[in-house]
């Protein structure tokens, strides 16, 4: 009874969402959550109306992302990636981090495959309140993790895998070649489809010059006896 409280508690204090569309991996991480926080703060459970991203070295006593609501400092959160894959020692650095008033922003990169296959590489951004990280051992928000993973990949009827950041931007370049060779594709067509138009036009009008220019004599004849 007493592990199914402290589950359903744990459960309460870690959020997350699923970034679907193409991901910007070759973006420093922490800079690209700029843009996706503020679309995706209510799937949080976040409530500010500013944000301040430090990329790399933060001043002293600040943390990767700070929130603010109405000028007042809200919330401050540090950012760990699952580079590697693995999500342990992440935790364990959040839990130190939390010791000093921050919340813990887990990032993982995965695959989502169905048959083998991969369909697509998803971020996936997990919040973990302070709270979490001070009151339960790493184990649990582990399991926690994990087993909103498998509940995703119920929902989704897909295999999820957690794949290294050097993989997952492998993926996002592969990505970007294919819709690259899509738009000069696209981009030929129309040009071909212009310079066909501009025959058509060019022969339209050699073939009416005679006419045009009898037209445009008569206009002259006429403007001249309205003078």
């Amino acid at each position: 009874m007493t592990l199914r409280i402290i589950q359903r508690g744990l459960s309460e204090l870690i959020r997350e969402i699923y970034i679907m569309d193409p991901i910007s991996i070759g973006e420093f991480t922490t800079k690209y959550l700029e843009d996706i926080l503020p679309k995706h703060k209510e799937e949080l459970g976040l409530d500010f109306d500013k944000l301040i991203v430090y990329p790399s070295q933060q001043p002293r006593e600040s943390a990767d992302i700070e929130l603010y609501k109405e000028g007042r400092l809200i919330k401050k959160i540090s950012v760990k990636t699952a580079v590697t894959g693995r999500i342990e020692p992440h935790i364990r650095a959040l839990k130190k981090d939390a010791k000093n008033g921050m919340d813990g922003m887990l990032i993982l990169y995965t695959k989502f495959q169905k048959n083998g296959k991969t369909l697509r590489v998803v971020m996936i951004v997990f919040l973990i309140d302070k709270s979490a990280l001070i009151n339960y051992p790493t184990r649990a928000i582990v399991s926690e993790i994990s087993d909103r993973l498998e509940r995703k990949e119920i929902e989704e009827k897909v295999t999820i895998k957690i794949i290294l950041i050097n993989e997952a931007l492998m993926f996002e370049l592969a990505y970007n070649a294919i819709k690259s060779r899509e738009l000069a594709e696209e981009n030929r067509r129309s040009i071909n489809e212009l310079k066909n138009l501009f025959i058509e036009l060019k022969e339209a009008i050699e073939a009416n010059t005679e006419k045009m220019s009898e037209l445009i004599n008569l206009l002259k004849k006429l403007l001249e006896k309205l003078q």
